[in-house]
């Protein structure tokens, strides 16, 4: 992907050089219809390539090599360049950008420039679809031993049976107003991977004609975490669960069931972070989907099987992926539960397994 992308560019990178000399050679005279057809060939070729980078930042985090320049920024300053990167775009569609971040938000540790990549994609979608003369809003407020970001709009909001798809790549919405808008589906999905992979996740809260709020959830560390707010997975000698799946939605629907229950948890949202968070943070049980990013849940299951602090670790393979009784990717102590399941299932079969109970 990085060879075809690279070939993809270097034609277009000679095509808008070629284009922005004719616009601005003083002694070429171009009249307002060749003016006009020049301008719309350099404004879809900037298209193709912002197409083509998107492309290849979802296959870089499909095969977990997007690369993070970590370090601590305050999240009123990646908001603030964002929302000045895009401003024009809001002011050409008559949307009023509004900033709300609290004064006592923590600085977060982030790759500064993929924040403002994932806040210029969400505030992008907020405007188009915005009705004209409204506003959007993006602010940031620390919650327990999070900082919350949200880019909220007044649009025509979601219908909850599109909420579920929002974040694949390739999904665009039914419905003439999406259409009408375009787009390659492919922001929310780079959103998501960019912010799983540090850690965090990303949610939306919609219902039909009542807009749009999505919420960047991204961790503290050290100091900043521990104060006022005890960590998720502070040993307090209830059991801990690893839970590995790749939507952040699932996650922070098992997160609450367990939590609820007494349990501590821990989440990833690939398989070698949660191979890694395994050995550093010996679970009681892991959870596993089978349909990861970067390997699969049997892959996942043979290493955690190589490592001296894992290799006995009960895991609950939870997948809409039908597993036969037998099969021999399923190693040492691990069950199976087919999604859908009830939360009294799920209950059942993690005390079962965490008491001694898989087979």
């Amino acid at each position: 992907m990085s060879t075809v992308s690279h070939e993809l560019r270097t034609p277009l990178a000679s095509i808008k050089g070629s284009l922005h000399l004719l616009l601005s050679d003083e002694g070429l005279v171009l009249d307002k219809t060749q003016r006009q057809l020049v301008d719309i060939s350099v404004k879809n070729t900037d298209r193709l390539i912002r197409l083509i980078n998107n492309i290849l930042d979802i296959s870089k985090i499909e095969a977990g090599h997007i690369h993070l320049d970590l370090e601590q920024h305050r999240p009123a300053d990646f908001i603030e360049t964002a929302v000045e990167g895009i401003r024009g775009f809001a002011d050409s569609r008559g949307i009023v950008l509004r900033s709300e971040v609290g004064p006592d938000v923590p600085a977060v540790r982030v790759d500064f420039d993929r924040m403002v990549q994932v806040l210029t994609n969400l505030l992008s979608n907020a405007i188009k679809f915005s009705p004209e003369r409204e506003q959007v809003t993006v602010g940031a407020r620390r919650v327990g031993s999070d900082v919350e970001v949200w880019v909220a709009d007044r649009g025509r909001g979601i219908a909850p049976e599109d909420i579920g798809r929002l974040f694949h790549k390739f999904q665009q919405l039914d419905g003439s107003t999406v259409r009408a808008v375009g787009g390659t589906g492919l922001g929310l999905a780079i959103c998501r991977g960019i912010v799983e992979e540090h850690g965090g996740r990303i949610s939306v809260d919609s219902r039909p004609g009542a807009g749009a709020t999505f919420r960047v959830h991204l961790a503290l560390i050290g100091d900043a975490a521990r104060t006022d707010a005890p960590e998720a997975g502070r040993d307090d000698g209830s059991p801990l669960v690893l839970i590995v799946d790749d939507e952040a939605d699932v996650r922070g629907l098992l997160r609450d069931v367990l939590q609820a229950s007494g349990f501590r948890v821990i989440e990833a949202g690939r398989v070698l972070e949660g191979v890694e968070l395994a050995r550093q943070h010996r679970p009681h049980l892991i959870t596993m989907d089978l349909m990861l990013p970067d390997l699969d849940g049997f892959e996942a299951i043979r290493l955690l099987r190589e490592q001296a602090e894992t290799k006995d670790t009960p895991v609950v393979v939870l997948s809409a992926v039908e597993v036969e009784p037998g099969d021999p990717r399923i190693l040492g102590a691990t069950v199976c539960l087919a999604k859908p399941f009830s939360s009294a299932d799920l209950l059942r079969t993690i005390r079962a397994a965490i008491n001694g109970g898989a087979s």
